[in-house]
């Protein structure tokens, strides 16, 4: 019953970060409008990441007396999975738009000429694509669709 508990209060947190981000607003600074991920999402990885790299340090030290490795293996690539799975940011300028992710060292860029975009309402989810086959995906995860969807239109990209 304990285990079901857990797994009924990570599917409702994963509701809630979903839902929550729907109805925050992108950052602009000056020409750029920034789509991070919801704050909940970014609150829940980047307290969850360090938080099971502690756990598997403390269950790493347990394990060399006792001889059973599983378990700070499994909370080892469980914290990688937060540190590198995140969503990741995304960037629209006068160029075009930028998606930062893995902490920064992997970026894809789409300029505005040749792009176009698809938009699935009921997956709350819109992929560019760029001229040159390059994709960035903003997801459901991202604050302000509406403002990501109303910045394409206004830069004349072809919405399907």
């Amino acid at each position: 019953m304990g285990q079901a508990i857990s797994i009924l209060v990570a599917i409702l947190l994963v509701r809630f970060v979903a839902t929550e981000a729907r109805y925050q607003r992108a950052k602009r600074s000056g020409n750029t409008l920034y789509f991070p991920p919801g704050v909940g999402l970014r609150l829940v990885l980047g307290t969850g990441g360090p938080f099971l790299l502690y756990v598997t340090y403390r269950v790493a030290l347990e394990a060399s007396e006792t001889g059973e490795w599983w378990m700070p293996l499994i909370s080892g690539i469980l914290a990688v999975g937060t540190l590198m799975f995140r969503p990741s940011d995304i960037k629209v300028g006068p160029q075009g738009v930028e998606e930062i992710s893995l902490l920064g060292l992997r970026r894809r860029t789409v300029s505005w000429k040749g792009a176009s975009a698809s938009f699935i309402p009921g997956l709350r989810e819109v992929l560019l694509i760029g001229s040159d086959g390059t994709t960035i995906r903003h997801s459901q995860y991202h604050v302000g669709q509406s403002e990501f969807l109303s910045e394409l239109k206004s830069h004349k990209v072809f919405l399907q």
